[in-house]
Order: C-alpha cells, then structure tokens, then sequence
C-alpha cells in the first residue's frame, strides 16, 4: 500500500529516504534491491538518493551520474555489499542499458540499485521500491510517495 508524505525541506526528504533505506537494510531479497524514483527534473530525486545513501553508511559526496550514467559505492552495511546510483535520463532505450552490464548487478541481493529516470529500463528495473516525486505549493515543499512491492 502506497505511503504518501509530504516534505518541506531537502532535510527533511533525506530522512524520509534514510527510513527507506533502514527497511533495505533489513530486507534481504533474492535479487537485488532495487529503488525506483520518479518525477520531474528538480523534483528531489538526487537529495533522496543522498539521504538513502548516507543512511547506508556512504559518507562521499553524492551527485546525480548525469554523464557517467551509474556510479558504484561500496557498502560494509549487513547482507550489501555494492550501491549503483544510476541517472538513466539521457537513455532512450532499454538497449542503451546494455553498455552498463547492469544484469549482474541486478541479479545479486547483495547490491542495492538506486534508479533515476527508470522508465527506460524496463523490467532490469522492476522495482522492490518506487518513489514518486512531485513540486509541492512551495519551492522546498515535495509530495513523495512511498510504494513497496514483494
């Protein structure tokens, strides 16, 4: 069941990924986790993936992989090992993924897969979380919700 919350500072949505990331943490799966976000451009995707990836113990700075499209960090958190951080935006087919050699990462629960833009993906990036972004009534305020799948 969906969980929609809305956030008023870029804090403030960092803790809400940080909780998403606990659950992660917690959940061993059969394949990798992987954590869909959509929305618009400047809609929070970026500052969720930093809180999530702080809240997995990444202290580096994290930006968007706009032009290098996935960047890998790894994890010394319980059963994960590797965290992908991918920008899918420049993508313009499920193809264009190939050159990534994603399928690997994807099939091992010990990664974690963080996607922007996952539409291009198609089934590499079925998500075991999807977030949703959306511009609040303020230039801080996000609607996002939370939706997890089995």
């Amino acid at each position: 069941m969906p969980e929609t919350v809305t956030t008023h500072s870029a804090s403030e949505t960092q803790h809400l990924a940080g909780q998403v990331a606990e659950r992660v943490k917690s959940a061993p799966g059969k394949r990798a986790t992987i954590v869909t976000l959509r929305g618009d451009l400047g809609a929070g995707k970026t500052t969720f993936t930093q809180g999530f990836l702080r809240a997995l113990g990444i202290a580096d700075t994290v930006t968007s992989p706009t032009f290098v499209l996935v960047q890998r960090y790894p994890l010394e958190v319980a059963h994960l090992k590797n965290a992908y951080h991918v920008d899918a935006y420049r993508l313009t087919s499920a193809e264009d993924l190939g050159a990534l050699d994603l399928t690997g990462a994807a099939a091992d629960p010990a990664n974690v897969i963080v996607v922007e833009w996952p539409e291009v993906g198609g089934a590499l990036f079925s998500p075991t979380v999807d977030v949703s972004f959306a511009h609040g009534s303020t230039p801080e305020e996000r609607t996002i919700t939370v939706t997890w799948h089995a």
